[in-house]
């Protein structure tokens, strides 16, 4: 299988490069969208390529002679519908078999409401213009896959850990700077899942034939509060949980959409939605995206050393009190969370080590 990886300079993008190269799965062809993004792929021979990811003509030549794309660009929000609407004409250009794309839970919120799963609508019309867009990014390629012949897979991975990680390395260097802080003692749900079993689960979604047309949610196997995760980065560097603060969740606006998604995961409406005219479907939704107050912060605003700065999206996503289910991709895949939580997070606590966040006593 010859498998092209778009942002396979990135966080997910390289360690897919590693793992499928390394591991001798398939021939890789890192697709990166600047020659400088090249630095660290370059010790591999592989035979890169170098495209505008939001130019479906120029992605879909860098594609040929690929059987699968795997699509891990980062990107703003601007970008990432951007690149969605690209990305399959880019493929069906190329000849490609099967797209897998890397989408995010964020389509159901930072918060989902109990008993969220794939079934559930995701979020079109969200406060965050990041889950917004990739909530679009995923209909524009949802809509494509039924006009189309490339297959499609999406995988929807929340708090993803491993070394590289951005989001780790900045909790640790927050904890170092004694700005550190959890929501309500940790007490809420962390959907974290292991880089290396994202790479199983999207290694699967791009093998498996029955994956074609699905999204899939993916978590390590243990259930994590924040407290846990936080721990294990604080025991990664040297410190003491005891040094983080602890602080309560203030209030924010949510979306009138995401009010509606609270109502819609529920399991009667679900079984009800079948039976709801299309047209009162597209009136409801059509008021639900008139209403979308954000939070404004004050520009006389500083910031304050070894003070916790709370911002909105990490009390979101530590006052989560749902945790996704991975009974579909166990299901349709045969996913399973092959590195345990606390290994992973030994890994990650090593490459902290080696690239010098650590506390010095």
């Amino acid at each position: 299988m010859k498998i092209a990886i778009i942002g396979a300079s990135g966080f997910v993008g390289l360690r897919l490069v590693e793992r499928f190269h390394l591991g001798g799965q398939a021939e890789v062809v890192p697709v990166v969208h600047s020659y400088r993004s090249l630095a660290v792929l370059a010790r591999f021979a592989l035979p890169w390529r170098v495209a505008d990811h939001m130019d479906a003509i120029a992605l879909g030549d860098a594609l040929k002679g690929c059987d699968v794309v795997v699509h891990a660009a980062l990107g703003d929000a601007n970008q990432i519908v951007a690149m969605a609407s690209a990305l399959y004409p880019a493929a069906t250009r190329a000849g490609v078999k099967r797209i897998v794309a890397l989408s995010s839970a964020a389509v159901h919120s930072l918060t989902p409401a109990q008993g969220t799963d794939e079934r559930t609508p995701i979020l079109l019309r969200q406060n965050s213009e990041y889950n917004s867009a990739k909530a679009r990014a995923e209909e524009i390629l949802t809509k494509a896959r039924g006009k189309g012949i490339v297959e499609l897979a999406q995988i929807r991975p929340s708090i993803i850990h491993g070394p590289r990680s951005r989001l780790v390395a900045g909790i640790a260097t927050e904890m170092l700077a004694g700005s550190a802080y959890l929501i309500d003692e940790g007490s809420g749900v962390c959907n974290a899942v292991g880089i290396d079993n994202l790479v199983d689960a999207i290694w699967l979604a791009a093998a498996i034939p029955a994956a074609d047309g699905e999204t899939f949610l993916v978590n390590d196997a243990e259930v994590v509060t924040w407290k846990e995760f936080y721990a294990a980065i604080a025991t990664g560097i040297g410190l003491d949980l005891a040094s983080v603060h602890r602080v309560q969740a203030p209030q924010f606006r949510i979306s009138a959409s995401e009010k509606l998604a609270k109502l819609a995961a529920k399991k009667s409406v679900l079984a009800a939605l079948p039976l709801v005219p299309a047209r009162i479907k597209r009136i409801a939704k059509a008021a639900a995206s008139v209403w979308n107050p954000g939070e404004l912060a004050s520009g006389w605003d500083l910031p304050q050393i070894g003070r916790p700065q709370v911002t909105e999206e990490s009390v979101l996503l530590q006052s989560c009190r749902w945790r996704y289910p991975t009974a579909k991709a166990e299901r349709v895949l045969g996913y399973k969370a092959a590195a345990s939580f606390g290994e992973g997070m030994r890994r990650t606590s090593e490459w902290l080590k080696f690239v010098g966040i650590a506390h010095r006593a």
